[in-house]
């Protein structure tokens, strides 16, 4: 995003007035993870065009990533004052509620997105995304209609093979979803979901050889996970996989912390958590973890623990 931040910057110097080049400046920083400055440029926004709702619900993404939540509930506010009851809106505000602590309104919230009519692709996946634990039909329909509206968005076809895979048991369709995805956009993250559908499918050989080939391209802390989770899933017909396995877990555990949850709980990995050397990395994660919070060195123990993209604006 550097290069696009740059060129907007031009813009922004040589037309200062325009608040397209703020806007789309504002937008490369938020995907950077440029908060404060993002926010500055949608301020500027604001300035320029006042009550724009697409600068309104960007600066309160930008407001919420600040932890600047009523800041960020006085912009959305303000949206869903301009445009009404709709999805993307709600289910952010409700988000900030809960992180305020105000359970009561983020439940009021939530409901209210589902039963209202989303305007965009982005709408219809967000309600699809908010219903997708307790209506996976009714969530697939959306992620549909919102396939409808962006025929070629990535992102659709993503939440749709999601949908399928892990929330309707629809393995088969959703792996050919993801390979077709693959083809399309060369993604590395949909090359790996797909290898993960294989696996699921006891279709070792290919999983693995897509997990791979998925490494090669990007080794980041999501993929090491999701390649354990490949190994572990046939490892009882393939016990040398199971060493893979637990390495890459640590890999992913030791690169970016918040993977032991997921280690702890995920259902791929069920066919290796009684085996000593998954225990060992989990225990070890947990020791340091729990180092990390006191303050205090950390002790590597061997026995057993105790122990959801930068949004862009709304056409």
């Amino acid at each position: 995003h550097s290069e696009a931040e740059g060129c907007f910057t031009t813009c922004v110097a040589l037309w200062p007035d325009s608040y397209l080049a703020w806007f789309h400046r504002g937008l490369c920083r938020f995907e950077s993870g440029q908060f404060s400055a993002a926010q500055a440029d949608f301020d500027q926004v604001l300035r320029l065009r006042a009550a724009l709702v697409p600068a309104l619900f960007n600066r309160a993404l930008c407001r919420k990533a600040l932890k600047d939540y009523q800041g960020a509930v006085d912009d959305l506010d303000q949206v869903v004052q301009l445009q009404g009851n709709r999805p993307r809106a709600l289910l952010v505000r409700a988000r900030v509620y809960e992180l305020m602590g105000d359970e009561q309104r983020a439940r009021i919230d939530r409901a209210l997105a589902i039963e209202s009519e989303p305007l965009d692709a982005k709408g219809w996946m967000a309600r699809g995304l908010a219903r997708v634990e307790r209506e996976p039909q009714q969530a697939l329909n959306d992620m549909l209609q919102a396939q409808r509206i962006s025929p070629n968005q990535r992102d659709v076809q993503r939440n749709i093979a999601y949908v399928l895979g892990e929330h309707l048991d629809q393995t088969e369709r959703a792996s050919e979803l993801l390979s077709d995805l693959f083809r399309q956009f060369a993604h590395p993250d949909d090359l790996m979901a797909y290898g993960v559908m294989l696996a699921r499918l006891e279709r070792r050989d290919d999983a693995v050889e897509a997990g791979q080939a998925a490494l090669k391209i990007q080794r980041q802390p999501k993929l090491a996970f999701q390649m354990a989770c490949i190994y572990a899933l046939n490892s009882h017909e393939y016990p040398d996989d199971i060493p893979l396995a637990v390495g890459l877990l640590a890999e992913a555990i030791t690169l970016e912390p918040r993977w032991l949850g997921m280690a702890m709980t995920d259902s791929d990995l069920a066919t290796i958590r009684h085996r000593a050397e998954y225990r060992s990395v989990i225990h070890a994660a947990v020791s340091l973890r729990k180092a990390a919070r006191s303050g205090q060195p950390g002790k590597t123990r061997t026995s057993s623990p105790d122990d959801i993209q930068a949004d862009g604006p709304e056409e």
